[in-house]
C-alpha cells in the first residue's frame, strides 16, 4: 500500500515520475538511439520458503551490474514458483564498502500467480542507476527467489529490505553459492547527438522519482517534464560535489549530492514546492 501511494504522488507532483517515463519514450532533446542491456538473470530456479532480502555482487551466470555510464531501470523480471500470493520486488543496490550496501532502488512489491513463469514489468517510474550498482531482490512466501546455479556470492538477509537510502549489512546474513532470480533492463541513450544524459534519482518524504538531463560537454542542456515545459539545465562538478539545477518559467530545481559523503539536497519550486535527497546523480 505504501509504494502504490509513492507513485500516484509522483505521478502528480514530482520532478519526476513524468520526466522519467518522458525520458524513455518522449523528447528531452532530438531523441538518440535508445540502447536496452540486461543486467541479471531470471529462469527456474529454487523456491524462497521465507522472507529473504538478496543482493548479488557476481555472478558466472551474467553480470548483475549496471555498467559503465549508467541508466535507468526500465523494467524486470523474476520466476512465480508454485505457491498461492507469494511476492518479488526488484532492489537496486550501491556497494558502501565491505558487505554493507546501501538500497538505491527499489520497484513496487508484485503479487505473482503460481507457476505463472518468468514475469517481466514495465516500471512506471524507472530507477536511474550509476555505473557499479548491484541487482537484488526481496522475496516472500514460495516465489522462486533462487538460488539458481552458478556464481557463488549471493548474499541473503532474512526479513525485508531497509528504506530508500539507508544501509543493510550482509554480514549479519549468509552466503549462497548461486545466483538471485531477477533480471533487469537499463535503458541509455535518451539524449541526441553531442548530448550525454546525466541519470538522477532523488526521494521526497519517501516518494522516489528521477529524470535524466541531456547536457553538452560543457556540462548545459535541458531537463524537461512533460506537462511542466523544458528549462535551461546545468551540472557543475567541483571535487566531490557534483551541484544540478534548471530554472525555466514553469520549471525549476536545484541540489547537489556530495559522492564521498552521500550528503545531498534536492529541492524543486516549481512547478511543485518539494524537497528531499539525492540518492544518484550521474
Amino acid at each position: 500500500m505504501r509504494r502504490s501511494v509513492k507513485r500516484r504522488v509522483w505521478s502528480r507532483v514530482g520532478v519526476v515520475a513524468a520526466v522519467a517515463v518522458g525520458a524513455i519514450g518522449l523528447s528531452l532533446a532530438p531523441a538518440g538511439a535508445v540502447t536496452n542491456t540486461t543486467i541479471g538473470h531470471a529462469q527456474a530456479g529454487s523456491t524462497c520458503g521465507s522472507e529473504l532480502t538478496i543482493v548479488q555482487p557476481q555472478s558466472s551466470l551474467a553480470s548483475y551490474t549496471v555498467p559503465a555510464g549508467g541508466g535507468l531501470v526500465s523494467s524486470w523480471s523474476g520466476d512465480s514458483g508454485a505457491g498461492t500470493g507469494s511476492t518479488l520486488q526488484m532492489l537496486l543496490w550501491r556497494p558502501a564498502g565491505g558487505l554493507v550496501y546501501t538500497l538505491v532502488g527499489e520497484s513496487p512489491v508484485k503479487v505473482l500467480a503460481a507457476n505463472s513463469g518468468i514475469n517481466t514489468f514495465t516500471l512506471v517510474t524507472p530507477i536511474a542507476a550509476q555505473a557499479g550498482d548491484v541487482l537484488g531482490l526481496h522475496a516472500t512466501g514460495s516465489s522462486y527467489c533462487g538460488p539458481i546455479p552458478g556464481g557463488s556470492s549471493a548474499l541473503v538477509r532474512v526479513g525485508a529490505p531497509p528504506a530508500l537510502g539507508a544501509n543493510l549489512d550482509f554480514s549479519a546474513g549468509y552466503g549462497v553459492a548461486g545466483s538471485a532470480n531477477v533480471a533487469a533492463t537499463v535503458t541509455t541513450g535518451q539524449c541526441g547527438p553531442g548530448l550525454t544524459a546525466h541519470y538522477i534519482g532523488v526521494t521526497t518524504s519517501g516518494i522516489y522519482g528521477s529524470a535524466v538531463f541531456c547536457l553538452n560537454p560543457m556540462g548545459i542542456g535541458t531537463l524537461s517534464i512533460p506537462g511542466a515545459g523544458t528549462a535551461p539545465a546545468q551540472i557543475i562538478k567541483a571535487g566531490n560535489v557534483v551541484w544540478f539545477s534548471a530554472n525555466g518559467n514553469n520549471l525549476r530545481v536545484s541540489g547537489y549530492l556530495n559522492t564521498s559523503t552521500g550528503a545531498s539536497s534536492f529541492v524543486e519550486t516549481r512547478p511543485f514546492g518539494v524537497s528531499g535527497k539525492v540518492l544518484t546523480l550521474t
